[in-house]
């Protein structure tokens, strides 16, 4: 607890949508609280929609109001030749600038009860700026943008808000090394200042295999279970997985834990049917305690992505399924980068390679050498502890409130 226990309370601040945050934020939230600090939540997601609620957690919803509702709408109707995603560009920003005013109120109306402000991404960044004569933040990067990539005026004023704003943060978060140098370079923020938090899961890693999949598919639990977890997307490779799994022997299976819209979904499902080998298709949504469930239930795991953006490129230790494999056991394959070969690879938690055509090999590598990779994931997790490395921030924060 702070040294002043009138400010007991922790602000996260997330404009995203509550469900999209990524695990180290949620998982902040129930370690801070367990050091016995008040923890509130600000998101636009509605509080009764958030499953697995923690009770001492006060989750509190932000309402868009009908002006910021209509011009979204305006926007629309307006610019219905332009690009969806540029659409939807001009509507995150305005969505943002409301929750950014919106949060700042909130914070100066009860600066002396804040012992500390998260923020998550730049506008709820600014937020935490705008106050911080009176309540100390800190910065939970979860997407890396660089000036080089911030393309258009309103990508400009996010960036700029970014750099502006994390100058006075008492530090700043990033997954590994590599998204540490460059986010310290690109915002010339001080290098000694970042911690670095992997998107590790809670809990230690656990070696029983499960059988989920096996029975909810009717699979022969002789067979191995290749398993894709996320969103259908390009830098995903999802397409592109399940054509290179023709390829491999008859020994596997592929299972599509994946999400998208109606439209996504369908059009994925017919390009698996164009081919011979059958793809399982996991399509609920599962509550957070089946999350280990899930991963157990598998053999071999994909934490792949393009190179398109620098984010993706060095998504690095920011692949929270790739941890989750980890915990799960399970050898992953992954990108062929320095960070993840020098870990990964050199630690035989499973193979990296350069490109999906390599993506056969990587899988007859693992069958073979399954049971020692199985191993070294339960041997090596330790090192990804979220907790232990979530602890040198909390001391970080704690030191910081004494000065």
């Amino acid at each position: 607890m702070p040294h002043n226990s009138s400010k007991n309370t922790i602000v996260f601040l997330s404009s995203k949508d509550y469900f999209n945050i990524l695990g180290p934020f949620i998982n902040s939230t129930l370690l801070w609280a367990k050091k016995g600090f008040n923890v509130e939540v600000i998101s636009y997601t509605e509080s009764e929609k958030i499953k697995n609620k923690n009770d001492k957690i006060n989750y509190l919803s932000l309402t868009k109001p009908y002006i910021v509702k209509w011009l979204c709408k305006i926007i629309d109707a307006l610019f219905s030749f332009v690009h969806s995603s540029k659409r939807q560009g001009y509507k995150y920003f305005i969505s943002n600038i409301y929750f950014s005013y919106k949060t700042h109120k909130y914070l100066k109306k009860n600066k002396n009860k804040i012992f500390l402000v998260v923020a998550t991404e730049p506008f709820s960044l600014l937020s935490a700026h705008l106050i911080k004569k009176y309540c100390p933040y800190i910065y939970f990067e979860q997407e890396l943008t660089l000036w080089d990539e911030s393309f258009g005026l309103l990508n400009r004023l996010s960036k700029y808000f970014e750099v502006i704003s994390c100058k006075g943060a008492i530090c700043c978060t990033e997954f590994d090394e590599y998204r540490s140098k460059l986010f310290s370079k690109d915002n010339h923020y001080p290098p000694n200042k970042m911690i670095i938090l992997p998107n590790a899961p809670l809990g230690k890693p656990k070696l029983e295999r499960k059988y989920y999949f096996n029975e909810k598919f009717n699979i022969d639990k002789k067979k191995k279970i290749l398993l894709y977890t996320g969103g259908i997307a390009l830098y995903n490779y999802t397409y592109e997985i399940i054509e290179k799994y023709q390829e491999t022997v008859d020994d596997v299976v592929l299972v599509m834990h994946c999400w998208g819209s109606r439209t996504e979904i369908e059009k994925l499902v017919e390009y698996a049917s164009g081919f011979a080998k059958k793809v399982y298709f996991s399509l609920e949504s599962l509550e957070y305690e089946d999350i280990d469930m899930l991963y157990s239930s598998c053999d071999i795991g994909f934490a792949m992505y393009s190179d398109n953006t620098l984010n993706h490129k060095f998504t690095g230790f920011s692949s929270g399924k790739m941890f989750n494999f980890f915990k799960a056991c399970v050898p992953v394959i992954t990108n062929n980068t320095l960070l993840l070969s020098g870990t990964i690879g050199s630690s035989g938690l499973g193979v990296c390679i350069n490109n999906v055509n390599e993506l056969n090999y990587a899988i007859n590598k693992i069958l073979v050498n399954e049971v020692e990779m199985k191993n070294n994931c339960f041997l090596n997790y330790y090192k990804f502890c979220f907790e232990d490395n979530h602890e040198k921030l909390i001391n970080i924060v704690l030191q910081h409130s004494h000065v």
